[in-house]
């Protein structure tokens, strides 16, 4: 049978732009907290496209009270960043519901934030603004829509500075007021999807942290923004290098729980600088087990103490292979870490292996 040139060239121009999609390596995206501010140290900052550095907070005054100072309790961080030709972004917050009712009731409070956050986009080295704005209760539409409006005048203002400057976002999960439309969207350079916390410290159920599939999973995220006016290439998806551990109610997987959570953390690194006690995944992992669930892509393991049922869920080294893959699959940019140092690189340094081979 004779195959007809131009039906097999249109085949190959449909396929061969999803090849080279899946065929791309995901970029990786570092956030530095300021209670974990070394854990940058012994990654190949040359390898990931941005590092964040988390986080100023703003008030509902418009101003950004640390702003005096980041500069010197940085330094050592930039300077590395700045002989790596890596670029970063400082992370500006705002997670109180009642400072972001009293900023954007406020035409004066935005233009002193407006003013605050260009004077330090403008300071040497600064490639970018990141937003962590996560308001997740109603919000009155009149308020939001002057986030909104707000959002996109800052990004003209980024993008028209002398050297230009980027503007991403932290995409909140779960909000019961959508914070982002797709005019506001549109003029976002990079978008980081909430991609953990789906199960929390007080969940009323343990389980996975970061779940592909089930209720509230990275696809539930993904297609989110996507409805929302996101552009697919622009999404990273926040990947964390925590988990939660929980007392549960019974041996039987993802049992009610009957107490608060603590964090768990794949290297045993920071306790004393986070003030707490601190679990180690590989500890945990070497005297009770582990066992990957398919439906989540994430690792579990469960013990019994003092009469106790516990249940910890997790990502590792597998998982992340896994998840690494599916956002391949999706067409997504990448992944955002959450927080280097708590792994101590090793998951970190495998996913840029991964990209490389």
């Amino acid at each position: 049978m004779k195959l007809n040139f131009a039906r097999v060239l249109l085949l190959l121009l449909l396929v061969l732009p999803i090849t080279s999609l899946y065929a791309q390596p995901l970029k990786a995206w570092g956030y530095v907290v300021s209670w974990l501010p070394n854990g940058w140290q012994g990654l190949p900052l040359q390898d990931l496209e941005r590092v964040v550095i988390f986080d100023l907070k703003v008030n509902g005054k418009g101003e950004i009270p640390d702003h005096a100072g980041w500069k010197e309790r940085w330094a050592q961080l930039r300077s590395a960043l700045t002989a790596s030709a890596t670029p970063y972004e400082i992370s500006l917050a705002c997670t109180n519901q009642a400072d972001f009712l009293a900023l954007f009731s406020d035409a004066k409070a935005r233009d002193i934030l407006l003013k605050q956050t260009l004077e330090l986009a403008a300071q040497p080295g600064v490639a970018g603004i990141h937003l962590d704005f996560e308001i997740y209760e109603a919000v009155p539409p009149a308020i939001m829509l002057e986030y909104q409006s707000y959002t996109r005048v800052l990004a003209k203002r980024l993008h028209g500075m002398a050297v230009p400057r980027e503007l991403s976002i932290f995409f909140p999960i779960g909000t019961k007021s959508a914070m982002y439309d797709a005019d506001t969207l549109a003029v976002i350079d990079k978008v980081v999807l909430q991609g953990y916390d789906m199960h929390w410290l007080n969940s009323e159920f343990a389980g996975s942290v970061s779940p592909l599939s089930g209720p509230e999973t990275w696809g539930d995220a993904i297609e989110i923004a996507l409805q929302a006016g996101a552009q697919r290439e622009r999404l990273l998806m926040g990947f964390p290098l925590y988990g939660y551990e929980w007392p549960v109610i019974s041996h039987d997987l993802q049992a009610k729980t009957v107490g608060g959570g603590r964090p768990v953390y794949y290297a045993q690194r920071h306790a004393a600088q986070v003030g707490q006690e601190e679990i180690s995944i590989k500890d945990r992992v070497q005297h009770f087990g582990v066992v990957y669930e398919a439906k989540s892509g994430s690792a579990y393991y469960q013990f019994q103490r003092d009469g106790q049922h516990y249940e910890g869920w997790f990502e590792d080294g597998l998982s992340l292979s896994k998840k690494s893959r599916y956002l391949k699959e999706r067409g997504l940019s990448g992944m955002a870490f959450f927080a280097l140092g708590y792994d101590k690189g090793e998951l970190v340094k495998r996913y840029l292996r991964e990209q490389r081979d």
